[in-house]
């Protein structure tokens, strides 16, 4: 897949940035888009009058999968800003290429 290299080459780079509250914010206002586009599909098939229910299932599915997608996204984005999981500065230590191997588990 294409994503795993572009998203490394961009790394590499130092192109990525850390997202901030901005972010976030952005993040969560794109959720509310997801009921209009429930409504407007509604809408639409209402007043075509046609009630295909293959048709009715595949797009509020399809709409589902656009919202995981938007979650993910600000999911992602909290634990950027607030330095979380994979962002949080413990693991850049850590993940580091200069560190790798040079800690050793404390029990």
């Amino acid at each position: 897949m294409l994503y795993p290299f572009i998203k490394n080459l961009f790394n590499s780079l130092g192109l990525a940035k850390m997202k901030d509250r901005f972010d976030l914010e952005k993040d969560i206002s794109a959720l509310w888009s997801t009921p209009e586009d429930l409504k407007t599909v509604i809408e639409i098939m209402y007043d075509s009058g046609e009630c295909d229910l293959d048709k009715v299932w595949n797009s509020i599915y399809g709409l589902a999968e656009v919202l995981e997608a938007k979650i993910a996204k600000v999911e992602k984005t909290y634990n950027q800003v607030f330095e979380l999981n994979e962002f949080s500065p413990k693991n850049h230590f850590y993940n580091s290429e200069e560190h790798k191997g040079s800690h050793e588990q404390v029990d």
